[in-house]
C-alpha cells in the first residue's frame, strides 16, 4: 500500500505542501461533489498558477490516494481482528491443553 502511495507521488500527490492544502481546502468545501464546475472553479482561484488539466490530474492522483487510504485502513483492521481471534483461539487450545493434562494426572492418582 505504501509504495503505492509513493509511486501515486506521495501524500501530496506530487504538488507542494501549499498548494496541496489548497486543494484540500476545496476537498472539504466542496464535500464529495469534485466533478463540479464549481469545484474546479474554485480550485482555479485559489491556485492561480495551475490550469484546469493540472488540477483534474491531481484530483485523479488524490482519488488514487484515498483508495489507497481507505484499503490500507480496511486491511489493518482485517489483520487486528485475525491476530485477536488467532489469539483468543491460542488461548482456548491452551487452557484444553491444560484441562486434558489435569485429567491424565488425576487418573494417574487414582491408579496408584
Amino acid at each position: 500500500m505504501d509504495k503505492g502511495i509513493q509511486g501515486n507521488n506521495g501524500i501530496n500527490c506530487g504538488w507542494n505542501n501549499k498548494d496541496h492544502g489548497n486543494f484540500i481546502k476545496m476537498v472539504v468545501k466542496h464535500g464529495e461533489q469534485w466533478y463540479t464546475e464549481e469545484f474546479m472553479n474554485d480550485c482555479l482561484v485559489v491556485l492561480t498558477h495551475i490550469d484546469q488539466e493540472e488540477v483534474r490530474v491531481h484530483l485523479e492522483k488524490y482519488k488514487v490516494y484515498k483508495d489507497y487510504e481507505r484499503d490500507k485502513k480496511f486491511l489493518l483492521n482485517a489483520y487486528k481482528d485475525l491476530k485477536q481471534h488467532l489469539q483468543k483461539a491460542k488461548v482456548a487450545l491452551l487452557n484444553r491443553e491444560e484441562v486434558n493434562v489435569q485429567s491424565v494426572q488425576q487418573r494417574h492418582q487414582s491408579q496408584a
